[in-house]
């Protein structure tokens, strides 16, 4: 009996370990375009953030979602530039497939 407590004890011990550790988040200091000093999980656009990735010394991120719209824009513009182009080439090639008339 005492074996059995025992057991069921160390198990739900390795479970809540477990569960501590699968939600353990990664926490980030951050600096907002004001200055204020933010520490905090989810950073806010525009701000300059330190992560300390779990091991020696912090690792500088700098987020700006100005840069990021910025470079998918560029791409939406160059895809449908591509596309568009595509687009001519076909036309080109079906008019120059003859057609019989009836």
């Amino acid at each position: 009996m005492k074996k059995a407590m025992k057991r069921i004890l160390f198990i739900l011990f390795l479970f809540i370990a477990l569960a501590a550790a699968a939600n353990a988040a990664e926490f980030q200091k951050c600096v907002d375009k004001d200055g204020n000093v933010l520490i905090t999980d989810n950073p806010p656009p525009g701000a300059k953030c330190e992560s300390s990735g779990g091991e020696g010394e912090p690792i500088p991120q700098e987020i700006d979602s100005a840069k990021n719209q910025e470079n998918e824009l560029e791409s939406e513009q160059a895809e449908q530039k591509d596309k568009t182009s595509s687009q001519q080439t076909e036309i080109k090639r079906l008019k120059k497939i003859p057609r019989v008339s009836y």
